[in-house]
């Protein structure tokens, strides 16, 4: 009996002295939102239009999106009107961490203003002066216009499809071009008639300062004539004519600003001053007197005239 009570005493202390194994336990596990989707429709769009950005999130505790939108909720939509390329981010956050997606918009620029420009604002009947248009986009850049050139008075000028303007009249014309855009670009023309003055014999007026080449003609079919101008106090033309000299008419280009025109010394000759375009070439002509005349000369007193004002230019 004392063995068995022993015995039961032995066993239980080994099965007490044997360590109990822990049930092991199972760690959290974080469990961050979900961006089911967040897209723009549509993702491309013309500068003005809009798009409408959509978004649906779970487990998320705050869902904001930037570019100035801020806090939204789970599952929503927003439409936005950007004026260049622009990303949205969107981020859902919870306790245990944040997702985040983003979606893009691209913004495809218009053009909003055509500029006409030329050199001239005013050209002379017969003369041409070239346009050009300049399409501003609505992102700041700028090209080459693209459309349909014309002018609202054909009869005071023409316009090809180049932008190449005509002067046919004197007036006013508005010179456009409708771009393939859609929108009208014009500058205001004017035109002029070439100045232009004639008559007989000394005389004095003015001719416009904006007349820059001006062609002289005087002619004399007499026996001998001076023909001699001055323009604002310059000599311009010095010439002998008359069939004593061997020629009755002087013809020449000349380059000028206008002024105080004088002519001297110059009985009975028909002369006339008309302006030309500056692509008309410079012919002034000067005769070398080769036949003296004897103090006896009738026409001697026409070439003392000439060498005097000859020698005042040098």
């Amino acid at each position: 009996m004392i063995k068995k009570i022993l015995l039961f005493f032995l066993c239980l202390s080994l099965f007490l002295s044997i360590p109990c194994k822990k049930t092991p336990t199972t760690p959290d596990v974080p469990v961050l939102p979900t961006i089911e989707y967040f897209n723009a429709n549509p993702d491309s769009i013309k500068f003005g239009e809009s798009s409408t950005l959509s978004w649906s999130v779970t487990n998320a505790t705050t869902v904001t999106i930037d570019q100035g939108i801020g806090a939204v909720s789970a599952k929503d939509t927003k439409q936005v009107n950007p004026e260049e390329n622009t990303t949205y981010n969107l981020t859902a956050k919870n306790n245990d961490g944040q997702k985040s997606q983003s979606c893009m918009i691209t913004v495809n620029p218009i053009a909003s203003a055509v500029d006409v420009t030329s050199i001239k604002s005013t050209i002379y009947v017969g003369q041409r002066e070239q346009m050009t248009a300049t399409v501003t986009m609505s992102d700041g850049t700028t090209k080459a216009a693209t459309g349909t050139w014309g002018s609202d008075n054909m009869n005071v000028a023409t316009v090809n499809q180049s932008g190449l303007v005509t002067g046919v009249s004197a007036g006013n014309a508005t010179i456009f071009i409708d771009t393939t855009s859609g929108l009208r670009g014009s500058k205001k023309m004017k035109v002029r008639n070439l100045w232009s003055k004639s008559g007989k014999g000394d005389s004095v007026f003015n001719m416009p300062t904006y007349v820059s080449r001006v062609r002289v003609i005087g002619t004399y079919t007499g026996y001998s004539s001076n023909f001699i101008v001055y323009v604002d106090g310059w000599l311009l033309v010095n010439e002998l004519l008359g069939t004593g000299w061997g020629t009755t008419t002087y013809d020449g280009t000349l380059l000028t600003s206008g002024g105080v025109v004088e002519i001297k010394y110059s009985s009975g000759v028909s002369w006339s001053f008309t302006q030309v375009l500056t692509t008309t070439a410079i012919t002034n002509i000067s005769r070398k007197i080769t036949n003296i005349p004897s103090q006896s000369d009738s026409c001697y007193r026409e070439y003392e005239i000439y060498k005097r004002v000859a020698a005042e230019k040098k």
